[in-house]
């Protein structure tokens, strides 16, 4: 026996969400008043009282209810909630198997691709967060993934923005060079910023939320002292990374 006494009018409220869960198509309020097992006009009540609430929503000419607003809300932040979590399971993860890597991750918020969480190896391996440093335009890999992963008018709004023969030239050369990174970026999903110190090795990769919608960038700062063994550890990088995303589900 429960150590409690049940709310009844809580119990058929929530009885009510799972039935409309089931009915995508909206349900009449006498199918309502059926399943609750009460009278149409206590059902109207109950539905009325979660309408305002914007738990179920109200369609006119036929009458029909449906899940609210509030509700897909809220699953929405448990989706956001669980994403976050397994972008920072894969970024402990990733900068265990890569020793000496610091690895960032950027998203775009206020106009600019922002640093919000990394770890590195000079903060003492723990996750930082809520950072907000700006990533310069064209020259850093986060704003190299997202030029590659976004939409053609949001890439426009970006280069209107943000010159490139201001803040890209001097990294790029000329404009044909970045499109051509671009175009590279989205075949192999994966990109290695070029440097003139070879042993500096930058990579990026995008993120994807659970619709598979581009969400942000994530990226791995990996020096090396030994030039001879970059293109092995580059390899080793892109292997590690494309197995733990698959392995973390945030790919």
């Amino acid at each position: 026996m429960p150590q409690y006494k049940p709310v009844k009018a809580l119990q058929k409220g929530m009885s009510l969400l799972d039935y409309l869960a089931q009915h995508p198509d909206g349900c009449e309020l006498n199918e309502l008043a059926d399943h609750l097992s009460c009278s149409v006009p206590a059902a109207f009540h109950i539905v009325q009282t979660m309408v305002a609430a914007d738990y179920v929503r109200r369609e006119e000419k036929p009458v029909r209810y449906f899940l609210g607003k509030a509700l897909l809300r809220l699953s929405a932040g448990v989706e956001e909630d669980a994403f976050h979590q397994g972008v920072q399971d894969l970024m402990y993860a990733i900068h265990k198997a890569l020793s000496g890597a610091s690895v960032f991750y950027c998203a775009f918020q206020g106009g600019h691709v922002q640093i919000q969480k990394n770890i590195t190896k000079d903060g003492g391996s723990v996750l930082q967060e809520n950072l907000n440093t700006m990533l310069p335009p064209y020259t850093s890999v986060g704003s190299l993934v997202h030029l590659a992963f976004w939409s053609d008018e949001e890439r426009q709004h970006y280069f209107d923005t943000y010159a490139f023969e201001t803040y890209g030239s001097a990294l790029w050369g000329d404009y044909s060079s970045l499109l051509k990174a671009i175009k590279q970026t989205q075949k192999n999903r994966i990109v290695f910023l070029p440097s003139r110190d070879k042993s500096h090795i930058r990579a990026g990769v995008p993120l994807y939320n659970a619709d598979g919608i581009f969400t942000a960038s994530f990226t791995v700062q990996w020096n090396q002292r030994d030039v001879k063994v970059v293109k092995k550890k580059k390899q080793q990088l892109t292997d590690t990374v494309f197995k733990l995303l698959a392995a973390h589900g945030v790919d």
